[in-house]
């Protein structure tokens, strides 16, 4: 086997796994565990085994959220990997439809970069319970924003030999399109009207 024993490559693989957990695990974000994983995990259960329960696995391999986690696993588990698959509409539903969060969430918010204000997410919110009766918090108001690829943009600071430099650079653009024929002078400015 290329020079391999089957229990080094075995070896390799448990480390393989485990490292690739840990790394889920030092992730800050919700763990989307593959169903294959989830199934490797739940094959080395074994009731009333010790150091084979729900929290021994959790341990070795690392699983975020512990024993309750691998415990639901297992409850939803018969034995093949399509039963660990992420069945559509699981998990927490939203709390506004894409509907309520275009028109009072995203307009608001494009209105006031139209007009170059700054983004106050209090009277997004107020306006929003008002017109809806729910009452989502102030952060999953800016969430909802963000998702709908809303982002927070600030300009970035130029130092002042920065701001010299390009102003040098506008007014030698202004200098050529000022000694240039008027024909060059549309061409530049972007205008075709020749």
């Amino acid at each position: 086997m290329n020079g391999f024993s089957l229990s080094q490559i075995q070896k390799l693989i448990f480390a393989a796994a485990r490292c690739s957990a840990a790394a889920a695990h030092s992730s800050s974000v919700m763990h989307h565990y593959t169903p294959e994983w989830k199934q490797h995990v739940l094959e080395h259960y074994c009731a009333g085994v010790r150091g084979c329960g729900f929290g021994a696995l959790a341990a070795r391999f690392d699983v975020a959220g512990g024993e309750s986690t691998v415990r639901g696993w297992h409850k939803q588990w018969d034995g093949s990997i399509e039963s660990l698959q992420h069945k559509s509409g699981a998990g927490r539903p939203r709390i506004l439809t894409e509907q309520q969060v275009q028109q009072h969430i995203v307009q608001p918010i494009r209105r006031s970069n139209r007009l170059h204000r700054a983004v106050h997410y209090q009277p997004i919110r107020a306006d929003l319970i008002a017109a809806t009766g729910k009452q989502p918090s102030e952060r999953t108001v800016r969430r909802y924003g963000h998702d709908a690829a809303i982002k927070e943009q600030r300009t970035k600071k130029r130092t002042a030999h920065e701001r010299k430099l390009q102003q040098q650079q506008q007014h030698a653009m202004y200098l050529l399109i000022q000694s240039s024929s008027p024909s060059c002078c549309l061409l530049v400015s972007g205008c075709c009207a020749l």
